[in-house]
């Protein structure tokens, strides 16, 4: 089975954001793995090692278990977010993939179409073109869980997980704080997914309540604080990263294998799809106190008439 980690490559938020052009921001600052996205690689992770020791006590074994449970982080970015991958793979994951593109900023549907090709691409055999040569992709395997971030915080938009599971046509559950696999019902020796195998997840929503949800495989599932304590990579965690492989994608030719067994009518739908930043601007980082004196009658009204005539929300 495979677990696929979506992960972003974001801004330190600690760093000092400048905006250039009205449309970018000045890269020269620290990047680094989005931090909602942590708690979805650790989670990943935990469940790999149930399903090892699960495997202890079956006729797998350890070793062939822990063979035929991959995780693969992916991401879309230019070539600077191969740090990000390589983060996720220190980690724990197994191996990474990165959809490069020269524009950092890719909307949530651009980014969802994204990496449900690459996915896609990576759970089935490819046929591919090489320098005359034709190689056939040894990849393969079940898709079982894609988990995101609830969200990253550079745009907080929260949608491209949503869209992930559209596009696939996955359930989906964002902002979950606990994670429940059922295990100890799942084939581990078919390595097949099937309707028998759920999750059991509580997701956190507004005003603090919870919701529990119990899912199917596959499925798609954005983690939130508290879901877990993120794993901190040691050294030779980190030394073992850098030897795992990372598959380069081209987001063009992603884009174009879209297109090529799709009606004219779907291409053009493709290829127009998505939007276009047309002004960043920071957050105003300084206000201005203003006391308003008076009666209680005086003080209500002077409120009222900022709200209607300075503010504009009345």
């Amino acid at each position: 089975m495979k677990i696929f980690v979506c992960v972003k490559h974001v801004p330190d938020s600690a760093a000092t954001i400048v905006v250039r052009d009205k449309k970018q921001i000045d890269e020269k600052i620290t990047f680094l793995l989005n931090p909602y996205d942590e708690y979805a690689v650790t989670e990943a992770v935990k469940l790999k090692k149930s399903f090892i020791q699960k495997g202890v006590s079956s006729s797998l074994g350890q070793a062939q278990q822990s063979n035929q449970i991959e995780i693969i982080a992916v991401s879309i970015g230019t070539s600077d977010a191969e740090k990000t991958v390589r983060s996720a793979m220190e980690m724990g994951a197994d191996r990474g993939i990165l959809i490069t593109t020269e524009n950092r900023h890719q909307d949530s549907i651009t980014t969802a179409k994204a990496l449900k090709a690459a996915i896609e691409q990576d759970c089935s055999p490819q046929e591919e073109k090489g320098n005359g040569v034709r190689v056939v992709d040894s990849g393969g395997g079940e898709l079982g869980i894609i988990f995101t971030g609830k969200e990253s915080i550079d745009m907080g938009g929260m949608q491209t997980m949503f869209r992930l599971g559209a596009y696939f046509n996955f359930p989906v559950v964002n902002n979950i704080v606990k994670f429940t696999p059922d295990i100890e019902n799942w084939n581990l020796e078919s390595n097949k997914i099937n309707c028998d195998q759920k999750v059991v997840v509580e997701s956190i929503t507004e005003g603090g309540g919870r919701d529990v949800y119990e899912i199917t495989l596959p499925c798609v599932l954005g983690a939130g604080r508290g879901l877990n304590t993120p794993i901190y990579p040691t050294f030779p965690d980190v030394v073992k990263a850098r030897k795992r492989p990372i598959k380069v994608i081209a987001l063009d030719t992603l884009i174009d294998d879209l297109k090529s067994d799709k009606p004219a009518a779907v291409v053009e739908i493709i290829a127009k799809s998505g939007t276009e930043i047309i002004d960043i601007e920071l957050f105003a980082e300084k206000r201005t106190p203003k006391q308003i004196k008076g009666n209680t009658s005086q003080i209500a009204k002077e409120i009222v008439r900022i709200l209607k005539e300075e503010v504009k929300i009345i």
